[in-house]
């Protein structure tokens, strides 16, 4: 009888050794968390600022050539819009 009863303090006294080291596990967890969340809100800022920085030195780069190129086009555009209308209403 007493080797059940010892059974039972055994299994119950690891059964609280585990869930205090379960809970001491959850708020170090917590507490890393907490302490790495200005990191990563940091993290999440530069990463948008370069995104931004990326997109304005495309536009620097990319519009004027999309300038240069938009110009002559525009003009062969206007040059058969004019044909096609002389020949329409010819």
């Amino acid at each position: 009888m007493f080797e059940i009863v010892t059974l039972l303090a055994v299994v119950s006294v690891a059964g609280l050794v585990f869930g205090v080291v379960a809970l001491v596990a959850g708020l170090v967890k917590l507490l890393f968390k907490l302490l790495l969340l200005p990191v990563a809100l940091v993290g999440f800022l530069l990463k948008g600022l370069l995104l931004l920085a990326g997109g304005l030195l495309l536009l620097v780069l990319v519009g004027p050539l999309v300038l240069v190129l938009a110009i002559p086009l525009l003009f062969v555009v206007g040059l058969v819009w004019g044909a096609v209308s002389l020949a329409a209403h010819a």
